[in-house]
């Protein structure tokens, strides 16, 4: 809600400002009045706010459109192998000049038009070949002097570094600081003779065994391999290869008709392999000593025993 205009400032208008007594107030709301009274309440330059005297920033028109990416005329590291792009050759092979007619030949148009035209073709031909070869020069130029300043501007900024890495401490952060040995501050911090290192005197040798753990976890990685590559050797003879193979396999372990083999072995159906192996049974045969291991799970530890003694005899797997 707009705020309400003062009394006397509602009720004063310009036939009794003579006789009002805040006619210096009136006097000067009047010369706004027609003013005030063309903008509306409801517009928010009813109610007059001062404004700051800094300026606005200024808004830059927004240009419309992708820049092309420059090309890189000229290499960033030059090579000897790079061609000069302002040598005479390189220009002359670029902007070949027109040939020469030979001699006695009539000339090619005769119509003042077409004339003007040819001769126009060629201004424009010969302004192209300039303006190429002034422009290669120029920008030659311009990497040069730019190169040149960026690099001025990089050893400087890598000798202030210097200076202020070489610095020595000063005396306030000297003073203040806990003591601390001289031999155990960094080479900046020194006071005094050369910079050294600080002590390290077994070094080397600790170099030389994480060289010797390094070596080690290689060949250790290397025999993994090798092992992991005869296992898949040794079970590609058990690979599924083929769609008959699959249906073999599939009728072995869900036949129906054979349900028992023997006595003492349940056979590979799938139905006939009884109830799922509990955490405990697993944890007695992980003990491998157990008396709850029946007859037949003891016998397979004894197989799996054989088996892991013949292939560390081997040196594989089988």
């Amino acid at each position: 809600m707009p705020p309400r205009i003062r009394s006397q400032h509602a009720v004063c208008t310009w036939n009794n400002a003579p006789r009002c007594i805040y006619t210096p107030r009136c006097l000067n709301l009047s010369t706004t009045a027609p003013a005030l009274a063309s903008i509306p309440p409801e517009s928010p330059k009813f109610v007059d706010v001062p404004k700051s005297l800094q300026p606005s920033a200024i808004k830059l028109r927004e240009m419309k459109g992708i820049l092309p990416v420059p090309r890189k005329i000229f290499p960033h590291v030059p090579s000897p192998s790079d061609i000069d792009k302002t040598s005479p050759a390189y220009l002359l092979a670029v902007t070949p000049e027109p040939k020469p007619k030979p001699e006695g030949a009539p000339p090619p148009f005769t119509d003042p038009t077409t004339a003007a035209f040819t001769s126009w073709k060629a201004r424009l031909a010969e302004a192209r070949r300039r303006n190429l070869r002034e422009g290669l020069i120029e920008l030659s130029h311009r990497k040069k002097v730019s190169d040149g300043i960026r690099n001025q501007r990089s050893k400087r900024k890598v000798q202030e570094r210097e200076r202020l890495v070489a610095a020595p401490m000063r005396e306030d952060e000297r003073l203040t600081n806990p003591t601390i040995l001289q031999s155990q501050l960094p080479v900046r911090l020194r006071r005094g003779g050369k910079p050294q290192a600080l002590p390290n005197p077994d070094g080397w040798e600790r170099i030389l065994d994480a060289r010797a753990r390094a070596v080690e976890h290689l060949e250790r990685r290397k025999e993994e391999r090798r092992d992991d590559l005869h296992t898949l050797y040794m079970n590609a003879n058990r690979f599924i290869t083929s769609e008959a193979q699959l249906n073999a396999v599939v009728e072995r372990v869900f036949d129906d008709q054979e349900q028992f083999k023997n006595s003492y072995y349940r056979g590979e159906n799938v139905w006939n392999l009884g109830y799922q192996v509990t955490v405990a049974e697993m944890l007695d045969y992980s003990r491998r000593g157990s008396r709850l291991v029946d007859v037949a799970r003891k016998g397979q530890m004894v197989k799996d025993r054989y088996k892991q003694i013949a292939e560390t005899l081997t040196g594989g797997k089988m």
